[in-house]
């Protein structure tokens, strides 16, 4: 069984079969390898039947694996041994969008799908994001009865939230107004959100990338 995102290079042999050595028939046996998530298996390795890999290990060349191996490891030799854990790259993220969770349909929950897989990442993560209201066009309990400005966690983010305007009849002039509301009080948090974040800017792009702007100069970010 193979993780997502998970490589095996070429010439490497996953043997899912072995003989049972104790009977004169030689019996076959037969047992399943398993391989997480974003492993990589190098070129010319060896894994023996029944052997576990876990979440994030990887492999070296023409390596021999006969025990199990650990989360986040890098292993080498034959038989292969631990060498050293696997450091990954820690990012300071900002999403800004009025749109996310708890609504969910549409842009906020590609949003919401987003943050959690940055999150899985092991990232740093804050989000600029407004009340939600899609898609009756009213502002949802409990944040109906909430201040204009309001701080939260989503796991392990940090999301910071302002009660903008929501048209009970949206017209394109309406539309435009709510926008440029959620941008100017978004300017709230330009001094909350973490310095040197890489910015990502989703719908709508035209307006909410003057905070991601006015963010990249005041908190160099990206």
């Amino acid at each position: 069984m193979l993780g997502r995102n998970t490589v095996i290079s070429q010439k490497s042999y996953l043997c899912t079969g072995s003989h049972d050595y104790t009977k004169e028939t030689f019996d076959i046996i037969a047992n399943r390898i398993t391989i997480g998530n974003e492993c990589w298996v190098a070129t010319d390795v060896f894994i023996a039947p029944g052997i576990v890999i876990a979440d994030g290990a990887v492999i070296g060349a023409r390596s021999s694996v006969f025990k199990n191996i650990k989360t986040n490891t890098i292993n080498t030799g034959s038989p292969a041994k631990e060498i050293r854990k696997r450091k990954y790259i820690i990012l300071r993220i900002l999403l800004i969008s009025p749109f996310f969770y708890p609504d969910k349909i549409g842009i906020a929950l590609y949003n919401k799908l987003m943050l959690e897989y940055l999150l899985k990442k092991k990232h740093d993560v804050s989000v600029i994001t407004a009340v939600p209201y899609y898609p009756e066009w009213k502002i949802k309990p409990p944040y109906d009865k909430t201040t204009l400005f309001g701080k939260e966690k989503y796991f392990g983010a940090t999301v910071f939230r302002v009660k903008h305007y929501v048209p009970s009849r949206p017209t394109p002039f309406k539309r435009v107004l709510q926008i440029m509301h959620f941008t100017v009080l978004s300017f709230r948090y330009i001094f909350s959100v973490p310095k040197n974040s890489k910015i990502i800017v989703v719908s709508p792009f035209t307006s909410s990338i003057l905070t991601a702007l006015i963010i990249r100069f005041f908190r160099k970010g990206k």
